[in-house]
């Protein structure tokens, strides 16, 4: 079965400069600069400001419209349809799920709609200003409402369904539909509440079966009800309170993102608060479970996990997982459903060795608490791993290299620090020293890195020539080369990829591909990342007046100002590497690729590189028609396809019954087909073998470690405080996935089919 996506990197880690100044200009003042027809466009209704308020406001309009405009890789002037364009987001943002404002609020944000540019041009956002007061103003009958519905039991025996996307719904028209709408808001999740509380009292009975003790008796479903709800009133009561208290910024954030987000999903303003997450999460300093999050509507989903990081060693964290619950250490969980992305961030966030517990929902629907101790990144286990693989059904040893990422860079002493190029180098010298003359580059999963290291590990595999292409926005193209004539490694070459896939993968992928050098085998396209972002500080741009320092810091942009093309031309923006040879998508029901974003730059191409491709030995049609009838009959990807539509199946259903008998029924019914076509992996029989390869000394660091005795390695363990004590179990666990893999599988028949004769 494949593996998950566990181990996605930070895919914004390509290329990202370490906010860097902006770009020479004359500063900006501050000043009120507005014409009189620029300020009359301005629509009257929204609260007055302070001073300070209305110079940040002046400052940020400035230096954010200046970058967009003549420095974003798009350079469109902001006017009539970005304000539209902006407009439209900025109000999904607001109210994701259309349970605050009414008809007559949208109706009065409308009047801004086309005036956006306006405003900026003006230094005075009164859109901000008056969408935050309209929530403020519906946030009080809110938390009423629902303080007094959950105040009794719900009726949970109506006949009845909530449509669950927030953009199929219709405005509310009124606050007696709003209040109708709560009741089905609040009716769904203490179903879902009900049914977790049914799933920890069957955990406890299992616990104790499992410890020879009698189970306790189950809990009266009156008493489950109670429960349930009455967490579900401390959640609400905790997040409408966290609401009431909003930082002075994030009015003026929400809009500048609408903003942004009408450029491309990359380009963001950051400010202050938000910058100092997103430098703790780049820098792998951060003491916590090293997970990529983002506000998707109403839920905060990961979008990445840091290998090495404690979510990557636990495992079963994902990208694409929706964070419903935190809950510390020996504490009751907390609701995180609608809450900001920093206030989530900072309950995750703790000291080392401490445990924090996430409730979330995977993209199956099922619901997991998944306990994590916090620590720092363990850089050991982003580095390269091998193995030698042999199948009882192709003759040879075949190399196989496990890629987590690019890596590479210096040590925060200066040192020259590990290259990940290095490390395949090493790997492959070993392989052909044991005589594997074919080799599998699994890069499933990773997610980018360093572009030089990228370029330098293509030329691993050809002789010297162009590996990629730049364009910034102001048309300068820049071809990277690998200008070491070596060829490291001369024998057959599939290159393993999928939907994480991305950046500097994406890369090397794509680089073997054009020179025919490798087979690309994986799903239907790579992540499709092709753009590179940096971040701006926008202080630097401020005229340095008495007024202006009285108003800083203001924050950061990060920008998209570079493209990315392959030595043939073609982008690999949006529509990423197509693979050779396509195997099913076990992910398919995820929105896991760039063009799955709004207004993701599209696809485009510019004039190919100078290179000379190799000249293949295999007949890539043949190597196709062979994997497509092993895959039609192939037990393991009919179980793919299987789930993977059974899930699309549950994601396209946005409607959810209301009635108690109904929603257990589904429920259960969909919990079974899904057990069904859920093997555990490691009740498998192995497909392959695989002897893992002690390039680095890695392996016999772990079995010196296990010669001694289990009290004297269990007290210099704790004591090191290294996170060596696990190293046996990620290792061995490695190895039996490894050996379960159908897709490494196809990938050895599918070099065994390269070495036929045309």
């Amino acid at each position: 079965m494949p593996r998950t996506p566990r181990r996605v990197a930070h895919a914004a880690a390509l290329l990202l400069a370490a906010c860097k100044a902006a770009p020479t200009a004359p500063p900006i003042t501050g000043d009120d600069t507005a014409t009189a027809a620029q300020r009359a466009a301005v629509p009257d209704g929204a609260p007055a400001r302070p001073a300070a308020e209305a110079r940040t406001e002046r400052l940020l309009s400035q230096a954010i419209s200046r970058l967009l405009e003549q420095e974003h890789l798009r350079r469109k002037p902001i006017d009539d349809a970005v304000s539209r364009d902006a407009f439209a987001r900025y109000v999904k943002n607001l109210d994701p799920a259309r349970s605050f404002l009414l008809q007559d609020d949208v109706d009065q944000l409308q009047l801004h709609a086309d005036r956006i540019d306006d405003e900026i041009k003006a230094g005075d956002l009164a859109l901000a200003r008056l969408g935050a007061e309209l929530q403020r103003k519906r946030l009080a009958f809110v938390q009423k409402t629902v303080s007094d519905l959950l105040a009794k039991p719900l009726n949970l025996q109506d006949d009845e369904a909530l449509e669950t996307d927030g953009e199929k719904r219709p405005w509310c028209r009124n606050e007696a539909e709003l209040k109708e709408r709560w009741r089905q808001i609040l009716e769904l999740q203490l179903l879902q509440r009900m049914a977790r509380e049914r799933d920890i009292d069957k955990a406890k009975a299992e616990a104790a079966a499992s410890r020879g003790e009698p189970a306790p008796a189950p809990r009266a479903e009156d008493a489950i009800e109670q429960e349930a709800r009455a967490k579900l009133a401390r959640d609400f009561e905790a997040r409408f309170k966290r609401m009431d208290q909003p930082d002075p910024t994030d009015a003026t954030e929400l809009l500048f993102n609408a903003v942004t987000q009408a450029y491309d999903p990359h380009t963001i303003f950051l400010p202050p608060a938000r910058k100092e997450n997103f430098d703790i999460s780049m820098s792998g300093s951060l003491e916590g479970i090293g997970a990529t999050l983002q506000e998707d509507e109403s839920f905060i989903k990961v979008i990445a996990i840091v290998p090495g990081s404690p979510s990557w060693k636990q495992g079963q964290l994902e990208a694409g997982d929706h964070i419903i619950a935190v809950a510390q250490d020996k504490e009751e969980p907390v609701d995180v459903v609608g809450m900001r992305l920093r206030d989530v961030v900072r309950m995750i966030r703790g000291p080392k060795g401490t445990r924090v517990t996430l409730t979330v929902k995977k993209s199956d629907e099922r619901v997991l608490n998944i306990p994590i101790v916090r620590d720092v990144v363990s850089i050991d286990e982003t580095y390269a791993k091998g193995a030698l693989l042999q199948h009882p059904g192709v003759p040879g040893k075949i190399g196989y290299v496990d890629l987590p990422s690019f890596y590479g860079g210096s040590k925060p002493d200066g040192s020259p620090d590990r290259h990940c190029t290095d490390d395949v180098r090493a790997l492959l010298e070993a392989f052909q020293k044991q005589g594997a003359d074919a080799v599998i580059i699994d890069l499933r999963g990773n997610s980018g890195g360093l572009l030089s290291d990228s370029q330098r590990m293509s030329g691993l595999f050809f002789d010297q020539g162009p590996v990629v292409q730049t364009l910034t926005a102001d048309g300068r193209k820049e071809v990277l080369t690998d200008k070491d004539p070596r060829v490291d490694f001369k024998g057959r070459v599939v290159v393993l990829t999928d939907a994480f896939s991305a950046s500097a993968s994406e890369i090397l992928a794509g680089a073997l591909q054009d020179y025919k050098r490798a087979v690309i085998v994986g799903t239907p396209q790579t992540h499709g990342k092709g753009t590179v972002q940096q971040l701006l500080n926008l202080d630097r741009m401020v005229e340095p007046t008495s007024e202006n320092q009285a108003v800083l810091p203001l924050g950061v942009l990060k920008l998209t100002r570079q493209q990315f093309f392959r030595v043939s031309g073609s982008s690999t923006q949006n529509r990423g590497v197509v693979p050779d040879i396509i195997l099913p998508d076990p992910w398919a029901h995820i929105d896991a690729l760039e063009s799955d974003l709004d207004n993701a730059i599209p696809w485009s191409s510019t004039e190919p590189a100078d290179f000379k491709p190799w000249t293949p030995t295999w007949d890539l049609d043949k190597l196709k028609a062979a994997s497509q009838q092993r895959v039609a009959q192939s037990d393991a990807f009919q179980l793919v396809n299987r789930r993977s539509n059974l899930l699309k199946t549950r994601k396209d259903r946005t409607l959810e019954p209301l009635k108690a008998d109904v929603w257990n029924a589904q429920r259960d019914q969909e919990q079974k087909q899904l057990d069904a076509l859920t093997p555990e992996i490691e009740k498998q029989p192995a497909r392959l073998s695989a002897a893992l390869v002690d390039y680095d000394g890695s392996i016999a660091k772990r079995e010196r470690l296990e010669a001694q005795s289990n009290a004297d390695r269990k007290l210099q363990l704790d004591s090191d405080g290294d996170g060596e004590g696990d190293i046996k179990a990620r290792k061995d666990g490695w190895k039996i996935n490894l050996e379960r893999d159908a897709y490494v599988e196809e990938a050895i028949f599918i070099l065994r089919d390269m070495a036929k004769p045309r």
